[in-house]
Formats: structure tokens, C-alpha cells, sequence
């Protein structure tokens, strides 16, 4: 996704050499990933080409899989071992001891970033994108997306946008800690 703005909390891809496309010329292999960089990177990023990371991805699940089994073969084993218990009604305890076992980590710096060389990227421009990970960035692409006057959109209760960045806040806190 070009950016719009040098955004520190988002993940970027370093666009490589040009991948050939008959459809277009916006295809190219992946250089690099750099996560949630500081300001100083981010604007250097930026003019240097660099696209925001959408992390919207397009391919075979096969794909995916052997990219997981390449760069967490351990993890892949792990679900591999309880595959048996995959539509049963066991599933979920079988699934529940998995994850108290294994460490936390993100896809993009354990997977993706390790295979960059095995990946491409599409250059997209004036989708009107968004990343919603944060209560503060819901708002923003609700009042750049809304009616003209607050009196018409269907708030939270208290009808303002202190109170809808209120509400945001209790259901981080509340609602997602599930």
C-alpha cells in the first residue's frame, strides 16, 4: 500500500526488483520487512519507495504452510501433532494445551520477514486503507468517513465523540480481554 503519511505503529515492505506481470507493472519481489520503524526511518522509508504493510496476502494455504514449516518447523510439528484432534470434540482441549505451551510471536517478524526473498508485493494506491488496530484509528476513519454533522451518525450512548473514544477505551479493556 503507498503510504500517505510516515506511520511509526505500522509494519513496511521494502520493495525489490521488479517481478515480471503481464497484468502489470506494479509487481516486485520483497526486499525487506521493517516493523513499526521510528520517525526518522519511517519518513526515510517513505521517500525511499518503501510501501506500508496491509498485511493483506493472496496465496495458497500449501504456500503459507510451508513457509511456517520452513522458518517454525517446530511450531508446524506441534500443530501436526494434534492434527487428529482437528473436528472432534477434543479439538479445543487438545488446541487449548498447544498454545499454553508455545511462545507468543508475530507472523510478519518470524515468518515473513525470514522469507522475504520467497515473497511479492503489489503496489496499491488509493484504496482508502486503514489499519483499525486502535480504538484512535477506528475514529478517525469514522469522522473522515462519516455524515457531515455528528447529529446524524448513531453514536454510543451520549451522542458525542468523547463519548464513542470512551466506549472504544472500556472495550479494549473489557471486551477484548477475553
Amino acid at each position: 500500500m503507498e503510504p500517505e503519511t510516515p506511520e511509526t505503529a505500522y509494519g513496511w515492505i521494502e520493495p525489490g526488483t521488479r517481478l515480471e506481470n503481464p497484468f502489470t507493472d506494479s509487481t516486485s519481489y520483497v526486499k525487506r520487512f521493517w516493523e513499526k520503524p521510528s520517525g526518522a526511518l519511517a519518513s526515510d522509508l517513505m521517500h525511499n519507495g518503501c510501501l506500508w504493510n496491509s498485511f493483506v496476502m493472496v496465496g495458497r494455504v500449501g504456500s503459507f504452510l510451508n513457509l511456517i514449516r520452513r522458518t517454525q518447523p517446530e511450531l508446524y510439528e506441534a500443530f501436526t501433532a494434534i492434527d487428529a484432534y482437528f473436528s472432534t470434540p477434543a479439538e479445543r482441549r487438545a488446541l487449548s494445551g498447544l498454545y499454553a505451551g508455545i511462545p507468543t510471536s508475530g507472523f510478519s517478524d518470524v515468518v515473513l520477514s525470514a522469507c522475504a526473498d520467497s515473497l511479492a508485493v503489489l503496489r496499491c494506491s488509493g484504496l482508502g486503507w486503514s489499519d483499525l488496530g486502535e480504538p484512535v484509528r477506528v475514529l478517525s476513519v469514522l469522522k473522515r468517513k462519516s455524515p457531515r454533522s455528528e447529529n446524524e451518525l448513531k453514536l454510543p450512548r451520549g451522542g458525542s465523540w468523547r463519548a464513542a473514544q470512551q466506549s472504544f477505551k472500556w472495550i479494549e479493556l473489557h471486551a477484548l480481554a477475553y
